[in-house]
């Protein structure tokens, strides 16, 4: 059931935008066969079916411009209310011909078949293309039926006017031009499905590729970093072993402290690009904050300790902002890979390096 909601949510828009173009079509249409269901003998049923035509199409555009435009706001309770508003408007236009179908003419017979047709053509119209709608079309097609069965029960038609073939005959007519104009539409309604889903398409490539990516530097982030090193340790006894290297900055609070957020938001992109130059052959991620990491395959422990020795050197060259040169440091901590480990416990030994590293750094820098 969640699933369906979902599927609503996402088609609801191109259902209301078809409905709002064809309201004044229905509006006019409505008119008419009222029109003739009163020529037919029945004027207060006139003028109650085009009473409720006219309250529902007014509550569905009420409905309409009250919806949210992005489907993440539209809540289930929305959802449940535009439904049973479309379902109250097909409902409301099955009635004319419903009515027409008793009066004891054959045009009004004929014309009430015709106007269900033209329901159920409207139907497939708007929501062919928006497939959690599309059963709102068995409304016409079930009136249709009922009429057939009550047309079966009634007495013999009594001979037509005069006014009775003109006015079927014209009823006729504009229902060919509706078929006709529904049919051009689906076209349209095929194009603007279309483009919606490729727009839809779209932001769900972004908003995955957000989900995954740190926004300031593009680099992958702690979920993806995870997955990756996750899918990394499933394969090393195909691929050899990997190194995890977790990179912590020295020095980059009083940068932000002193030139402000714009200088630090600087020296991290700098950082970043600086990483993936000096790993070429691995992948460098953002754990938050001024925490890096990098996973390489295949390095043995002297290359680890010439690829960390690189990546410092790397990090502490100067970085130009406006006319200041700015400068960090950085603290690497890394660990290999062993059998049957889990992304946990080669993280936490490459963190317990990074501390160690930092404590002896930190010790030098005292006794220097």
């Amino acid at each position: 059931m969640t699933a369906y909601f979902e599927t609503l949510r996402l088609q609801l828009r191109q259902v209301l935008a078809f409905e709002a173009r064809d309201q004044p079509k229905r509006v006019i249409l409505g008119g008419f066969i009222c029109v003739v269901i009163a020529f037919a003998g029945s004027s207060s049923g006139a003028i109650v079916a085009y009473s409720l035509i006219l309250s529902i199409e007014f509550l569905l555009r009420f409905v309409h411009r009250t919806t949210p435009q992005h489907a993440a706001e539209v809540t289930t309770l929305r959802l449940v209310v535009v439904i049973a508003t479309h379902l109250a408007s097909i409902t409301a236009f099955c009635l004319p011909g419903i009515l027409l179908v008793q009066q004891p003419r054959e045009f009004a017979l004929v014309g009430g078949l015709i106007w269900l047709n033209a329901v159920l053509i409207h139907s497939f119209s708007a929501y062919a293309m928006v497939r959690a709608f599309a059963w709102l079309s068995l409304i016409p097609t079930c009136a249709s039926i009922f009429l057939a069965v009550v047309v079966r029960h009634k007495g013999p038609y009594p001979t037509a006017g005069p006014w009775d073939e003109y006015l079927l005959l014209f009823g006729m007519v504009a229902w060919v031009v509706n078929v006709v104009e529904s049919m051009l539409r689906q076209g349209q309604n095929r194009h603007s499905f279309g483009e919606a889903r490729l727009a839809a398409e779209r932001q769900m490539k972004h908003l995955e590729h957000a989900s995954r990516h740190d926004p300031l530097t593009g680099l992958p982030n702690r979920r993806a970093f995870k997955e990756a090193v996750t899918d990394a340790l499933l394969t090393v006894h195909e691929t050899g072993p990997i190194t995890v290297m977790l990179i912590d900055l020295n020095g980059f609070k009083p940068i932000n402290d002193t030139y402000g957020h714009a200088a630090g938001d600087h020296v991290l992109v700098a950082v970043a690009q600086r990483l993936q130059d000096a790993v070429p052959d691995g992948q460098v991620g953002r754990l938050g904050g001024d925490e890096f990491v990098a996973v390489v395959p295949g390095l043995d422990d002297d290359q680890q300790r010439a690829r960390a020795l690189a990546i410092q050197a790397a990090i502490s060259a100067p970085i130009e902002y406006e006319n200041a040169a700015l400068a960090v440091t950085a603290s690497i901590g890394f660990a290999a890979s062993a059998p049957g480990d889990a992304y946990s416990d080669i993280i936490a030994r490459a963190d317990r390096h990074m501390y160690a590293v930092k404590a002896a750094q930190k010790a030098h820098r005292q006794t220097g």
